[in-house]
């Protein structure tokens, strides 16, 4: 697979909130999107979705960094992969990948607006861990984010639902 650097595939999003608060922020913008968590760790920061999409030369995976830059700005990266490169991926795919990308750089956007900033506990409460599969381990890491106050429960009660259901 080719990591692919053009404005379908790597964008970055400055936002004027440090890193704690644009990973909550894009943790609602997932759940808007009815995109799905795939792995997370707010350690690093670093989150990886499924979005429902996906054509013959991307998945329908993005990964998200977030980069605090100085005191309350952050950058999130947002990156996709395609198979093939530029060149030998299909204009369905492309376009797949950039109309999720967009969907998902106007939701971050919107909650970064939207939620206060993170208390400096909050960013330190979550342990960094290893990416797991299981169903199990992905409650876990939502019961976690839930305790630790970056997800509300309203959104704990919907994320938990789409992994149960």
């Amino acid at each position: 697979m080719n990591w692919v650097s053009s404005s379908f595939a790597n964008g970055r999003i400055s936002l004027s909130v440090d890193a704690a608060t644009a990973y909550r922020a894009a943790l609602r913008a997932v759940t808007e999107c009815k995109f799905a968590v795939m792995d997370a760790d707010p350690g690093v920061p670093f989150m990886r979705v499924q979005t429902p999409g996906g054509e013959r030369h991307w998945d329908g995976t993005l990964a998200l960094s977030f980069i605090d830059e100085k005191k309350g700005t952050c950058t999130v990266q947002i990156v996709g992969t395609l198979t093939g490169g530029m060149m030998g991926a299909s204009n369905a795919s492309i376009t797949a990948m950039g109309l999720a990308r967009g969907k998902l750089d106007s939701a971050l956007k919107k909650w970064a607006r939207k939620i206060p900033a993170a208390k400096p506990e909050v960013a330190a409460a979550a342990p960094a861990s290893a990416p797991s599969a299981s169903v199990a381990d992905e409650l876990l890491k939502l019961a976690e984010l839930h305790r630790s106050g970056a997800l509300t429960d309203d959104e704990f009660a919907a994320l938990k639902a789409r992994h149960l259901g």
